[in-house]
C-alpha cells in the first residue's frame, strides 16, 4: 500500500510541475497530447485508488476537483492555457483508474469470486434436490 501511496503522490507532483512551467519546458513523449493527458491521469488514479482505500465516489469526487483546478491554475500560468476537453480527459481518465484499482481489490479480495461460488453452491445444491 505505501508503494502506491508513493506512486500516487509522485504521479499528482509530475502533474502538478508540468500544468504549471511554460509550455516549451514540458516534457513531451512524442504521443498525443490526449494520450499522454490520459495515460498520466489514469496511472495516477489506480495508484491512488490501490494506495487509499477510500470510497470510489469520493476518491472521483477529489480527483474531478484536482483536476478542475489544475486547470483553473493555468488561467494565471504565461504561455499556458485551461481547456475544457483537458479537464474532462484527466477527470475521466483518473475515475477509471479509480475504478480499475476498485475492481482489482475487490477481485484480489475475493469478494467477487466468493459470491460467484456461493451461487454456483446454491445452483448446485437446488439441482441436487430436484
Amino acid at each position: 500500500m505505501i508503494f502506491f501511496r508513493l506512486a500516487a503522490w509522485s504521479l499528482l507532483i509530475t502533474i502538478v510541475v508540468m500544468t504549471v512551467v511554460p509550455a516549451p519546458l514540458r516534457v513531451v513523449t512524442g504521443a498525443p497530447h490526449n494520450v499522454e493527458h490520459a495515460l498520466i491521469f489514469l496511472a495516477t488514479g489506480i495508484a491512488a485508488g490501490l494506495g487509499y482505500e477510500l470510497r470510489s465516489s469520493v476518491a472521483c469526487a477529489a480527483a474531478v476537483t484536482v483536476c478542475a483546478g489544475l486547470e483553473l491554475v493555468q488561467l494565471v500560468v504565461p504561455g499556458r492555457h485551461a481547456r475544457m476537453s483537458d479537464f474532462l480527459i484527466g477527470a475521466v481518465a483518473a475515475c477509471v483508474g479509480i475504478g480499475i484499482a476498485w475492481t482489482v481489490r475487490h477481485l484480489t479480495e475475493g469478494n467477487c469470486i466468493r459470491q460467484a461460488l456461493q451461487h454456483v453452491d446454491k445452483a448446485t445444491a437446488l439441482a441436487a434436490n430436484q
